[in-house]
Order: C-alpha cells, then sequence, then structure tokens
C-alpha cells in the first residue's frame, strides 16, 4: 500500500496530537500526583522546572516536525505547478503551429484562386 503525502500528513497530524493531548493532560498528573501536595513551596517550583524541561523540547520536536511538513508540501505544490507550466509551454507551441498551419493553407487556397481566375 503506497501512501499519498495527504495521508502521511493526516498520520502524522493524528499522531501529534494524542502525543500532545497526553502530554499537556496526564503530564503533570502524574508528576504531581506523588509529590505534589505533600512538597514545600521550593519542590513545587522544581518539579514545574523539571516538567517545563521536559516538555520543552517535546514541543520544539513537535514544531519542527511540523514546519518540515509545510515545507515538504510546498516542494509538492512546486514541483506541481512546475508541471503544469511545462504542460502550457508544450501546448502553447502546439496551438501556435496549428495556427500557423492553417493560416497558410488559408493564403494558399486564396492565391490557387486567385490564379484560377486570372488563367480563365
Amino acid at each position: 500500500m503506497k501512501l499519498s503525502s495527504r495521508n502521511i500528513l493526516i498520520y502524522l497530524a493524528a499522531f501529534l496530537l494524542i502525543t500532545s493531548a497526553l502530554l499537556f493532560f496526564l503530564g503533570p498528573d502524574f508528576i504531581q500526583a506523588k509529590y505534589y501536595y505533600l512538597c514545600s513551596q521550593e519542590k513545587k517550583g522544581q518539579m514545574g522546572d523539571a516538567f517545563g524541561g521536559t516538555m520543552g523540547p517535546v514541543i520544539a520536536w513537535i514544531a519542527a516536525i511540523l514546519t518540515f511538513a509545510a515545507f515538504y508540501i510546498q516542494y509538492e505544490a512546486n514541483k506541481e505547478q512546475r508541471n503544469q507550466f511545462a504542460k502550457q509551454a508544450n501546448d502553447t507551441v502546439i496551438e501556435r503551429f496549428e495556427n500557423r498551419f492553417f493560416e497558410l493553407i488559408k493564403l494558399h487556397r486564396r492565391m490557387s484562386k486567385n490564379k484560377i481566375y486570372k488563367i480563365l
């Protein structure tokens, strides 16, 4: 089964959403459940710093992955646009040739008609 870039992005977004939700909603409860209410104010500050220190890199990784995904989508869109421009250029060349060809046929018929009348 070949995954398209759209499916990959959907799976990536779902994974990041689930992971972020788990970390944001369950992370503080997991850290605080055992120690928070029994600790002094200083220990609570240290736990907050520890949680912030562990969540910071996770959020940075998520941001980096989403930035990469945005650049990849833009790269794919640019490739598609280049293909469309190349097709449009080819169509323009063919259309110019057809116009020139039919104009020459029209000119040839007109010249042929004039020669026939001059002979008669």
